[in-house]
């Protein structure tokens, strides 16, 4: 985390549906304090609070108790019912729903890709958060220019990798002078594809073996 978040174990759902509901109506303040860069006040202390992946946490965590992969309230219910649980009661009081479901898909992917979160929190610094999914839709643009560059490196590698081994295939075995010839014969034409010259080659070639001669 960066270093004015404090992440703690310690905030129960009931405390998560308070901070929700209080930043309902959305602004740069509000959004700023579900990601930890402003202070909250809770139990009339002021502290820096990680809203976002805690809901995340907690709603990550009823999809295993659940076993489901997306969210559904329906099933969700069904299964407090017969648990003795109450996952469903997270972000039930915020009178938006489709607002709600929002916050859900948020808080997830939060939970699910921290490092891109915290990485994109640290840069955002003291600039506006005009709301919480704009901000969303940054992390998820860093997520895949993250992916693009390792997939272009990925490929630029296995090309090289592919090159070597083709060119490795390419020598022949070395066991007679006829071998030899060839393989000087077969380096010249590399070298006039290349757009040397095939005098030029071998004279800097005969002049290499001059030397050593000395």
């Amino acid at each position: 985390m960066t270093n004015t978040i404090e992440k703690v174990d310690q905030q129960d759902q009931a405390v998560l549906n308070t901070i929700w509901q209080t930043n309902e109506n959305s602004n740069n303040t509000k959004n700023r304090q579900l990601l930890g860069l402003s202070p909250i006040t809770l139990d009339k202390v002021k502290v820096y609070q990680f809203t976002v992946f805690y809901t995340g946490r907690e709603l990550n965590k009823a999809l295993k108790d659940t076993g489901l992969k997306n969210w559904s309230i329906k099933k969700i219910k069904k299964y407090d019912e017969e648990n003795g649980t109450n996952h469903a009661g997270l972000l039930a009081n915020l009178k938006d729903k489709t607002a709600a479901n929002t916050i859900r898909s948020i808080c997830l992917h939060c939970f699910n890709n921290l490092d891109a979160w915290e990485a994109e929190i640290k840069e955002t610094g003291t600039d506006k958060i005009n709301s919480l999914e704009s901000f969303y839709k940054k992390v998820k643009s860093r997520i895949a220019k993250t992916e693009e560059t390792a997939e272009t490196e990925e490929t630029a590698e296995t090309s090289e990798t592919e090159e070597t081994e083709e060119t490795a295939e390419t020598l022949p075995e070395l066991n007679t002078a006829e071998d030899y010839g060839l393989a000087i014969a077969a380096l010249v034409m590399a070298a006039e594809e290349a757009g040397f010259g095939k005098g030029e080659v071998i004279q800097v070639a005969n002049d290499y073996l001059r030397s050593k001669k000395k």
